[in-house]
């Protein structure tokens, strides 16, 4: 019933998504912290705030703080025992915030380096590590998943294939490019949508990578697909002014792009 919920509103509005959760999270924090999910369960409360503001602003899609909360990536800061209560707070902390009318997404990030094969001997590892992150965000009753980020489309659709056979709730699959439009894979960016489109995947997205123009032509190449679109970009990549990190373009520019 929810996925068909999810679809029909997409037929008739834009579905506005929360921004940056990363950026947000180091911008409310006195010292940077590596691990940002760790915060889940170091200070959920902050967490919770965040998503509030984001509610607050008119976001209608709210992404759990997981995206790095995989036990490859927990491994590095000695937090690999802690998925379950990591993504489960995450889930914990989005419901807490959103209101009648907002959807929470369950975050899944890239688990390995897009330069790296998964090769025959790790496919059941790496498949046991995304199984492990996906169920816990299915049953704690995430809305939908968003697998966002990957530069690999090859490691994107391994992720999509296991979260396809754990879950029939609605899938969005996101990918990122730079200015050359062709993924770590080699794929250019249609090929690339056309191939995760052909695996199953519900919502086709782009995000984050170079900005705004980036994207924008990345649209043009796609042109009309048969799914709803997610596009989420960032404000591009920052520069070092001084001592102070900076982005190029204005909150304006960037609303009006939108």
């Amino acid at each position: 019933m929810l996925k068909k919920e999810f679809f029909t509103r997409l037929e008739h509005s834009v579905l506005i998504a929360d921004g940056g959760m990363g950026t947000m999270i180091q911008n409310s924090i006195s010292s940077p912290i590596q691990c940002v999910e760790s915060l889940n369960l170091s200070d959920p409360d902050l967490i919770r705030d965040i998503h509030t503001q984001f509610v607050q602003a008119g976001a209608e899609l709210i992404e759990t703080n997981t995206f790095g909360a995989n036990r490859l990536m927990l491994r590095k800061y000695g937090l690999e025992q802690k998925v379950k209560e990591i993504n489960a707070e995450g889930v914990r902390c989005a419901r807490d915030a959103v209101r009648v009318g907002c959807y929470i997404a369950g975050s899944i990030g890239p688990f390995i380096s897009p330069t790296e094969e998964i090769t025959e001997d790790l496919v059941e590892e790496y498949k046991t590590i995304m199984v492990e992150q996906a169920r816990v965000l299915v049953d704690e009753g995430v809305d939908l998943l968003i697998c966002e980020t990957y530069a690999n489309t090859n490691h994107l659709c391994f992720v999509l294939d296991i979260v396809r056979e754990l879950t029939d709730i609605p899938v969005i699959t996101s990918i990122t490019i730079g200015p050359s439009f062709v993924t770590y894979d080699s794929l250019d960016v249609l090929s690339a949508v056309q191939k995760i489109i052909s695996r199953g995947s519900d919502c086709i997205g782009i995000n984050c990578g170079h900005g705004i123009k980036i994207i924008e032509t990345a649209l043009e190449i796609i042109g009309p697909v048969d799914l709803p679109v997610a596009v989420m970009p960032n404000a591009g990549l920052p520069e070092r002014v001084g001592a102070r990190i900076m982005y190029g373009i204005s909150e304006e520019y960037f609303a009006e792009k939108a």
